[in-house]
């Protein structure tokens, strides 16, 4: 829904070009607000497209804190007549103690959604010109181009629905000259590890105090995270829980996230894992059948009818 919002303003603010649905930017997001959303319903991204450190922020729709509760206040029906009356004889402030006593939830609020993580891509050359980002919402990829070292560097990054995936691609126009290091972010509840050619985060919210405003305290919510990289040429290693890419031409990053949310219990569930849940799905989209284009091809192919059913002006600039 956030993302939604933020396509819709920048929509009204004027600064998508109608002829082509495209957002563009000479210079990199400098702040979270700067940068462009990607999503397919279930996994979010806000990528920032910095030519030195890219950093992609990361959400996954069921990462709560908190857990499931019976917020319901025994007194509601004891005093609902009596504030109804108090009302009806012009008592509001009256009215209003009762209510904030005895109708309010218990607890009263919800604990917070939270982020998932950061995705960040260090490069080791860091002298970039004819820099380029944008957003095409006709096809919802993500594409940022400049120019390193006499290459051209393209990223595209879109978020599939069908593959359920974030897929991150980056070129080099002069062959095996990609050289830098991804990895994964939390800042707290979490681990990450390198393994091969991947990256897994895994991790639990741990609810701490407010516990009589936000509900019980205690570890809530397990999550896990998986990137795996594929080369064109060059060399990946691992190396302080980071991926060291060397010499690649080309490099194809696929991305999930899930966590033990059970929709039918509307809780978390210890017979869920999360890690092997992401296992699964990236499995599906390494066979030796599926490329870059395939994946890109497949989500074009679900995403292009839905964008294309509808379309509104708000008239001339």
């Amino acid at each position: 829904m956030k993302n939604c919002i933020v396509l819709i303003l920048l929509t009204i603010c004027g600064f998508v070009n109608a002829q082509d649905n495209m957002l563009w930017y000479t210079s990199p997001a400098k702040a979270w607000n700067n940068a462009l959303p990607l999503g397919n319903g279930r996994m979010g991204a806000m990528v920032f497209g910095n030519p030195n450190t890219e950093r992609i922020q990361l959400n996954e729709e069921s990462l709560w804190a908190g857990t499931r509760v019976n917020d319901l206040n025994p007194g509601s029906k004891e005093h609902l007549k009596e504030i109804q009356q108090l009302l009806l004889q012009g008592r509001n402030q009256e009215a209003y103690q009762l209510t904030k006593k005895h109708m309010l939830g218990i607890p009263p609020a919800l604990r917070s959604y939270q982020t998932l993580g950061d995705l960040f891509i260090d490069w080791d050359s860091s002298a970039v010109e004819e820099y380029t980002r944008k957003l095409d919402l006709s096809t919802a990829l993500h594409t940022t181009t400049y120019k390193r070292n006499g290459a051209v560097i393209t990223e595209t990054v879109f978020i599939s629905a069908p593959d359920d995936i974030m897929v991150v691609h980056i070129k080099s126009s002069a062959g095996p000259t990609l050289n830098g290091r991804i990895r994964l972010q939390r800042e707290k509840d979490a681990l990450v590890r390198a393994n091969g050619n991947s990256l897994i985060m895994e991790g639990q919210i741990v609810d701490t105090g407010e516990v009589a405003q936000r509900g019980p305290a205690g570890a809530h919510i397990r999550f896990a995270a998986m990137a795996y990289v594929d080369l064109t040429n060059g060399t990946v290693k691992t190396e302080n829980n980071q991926l060291v890419v060397k010499g690649a031409s080309e490099i194809l990053l696929t991305f999930t996230a899930k966590t033990d949310y059970n929709i039918s219990k509307l809780s978390h569930d210890p017979a869920i894992q999360p890690l092997d849940s992401c296992v699964n799905i990236l499995k599906k989209t390494r066979l030796k059948t599926i490329s870059y284009s395939s994946l890109l091809n497949k989500h074009l192919a679900e995403y292009r009818p839905l964008f294309a059913k509808a379309s509104f002006t708000l008239g001339e600039p």
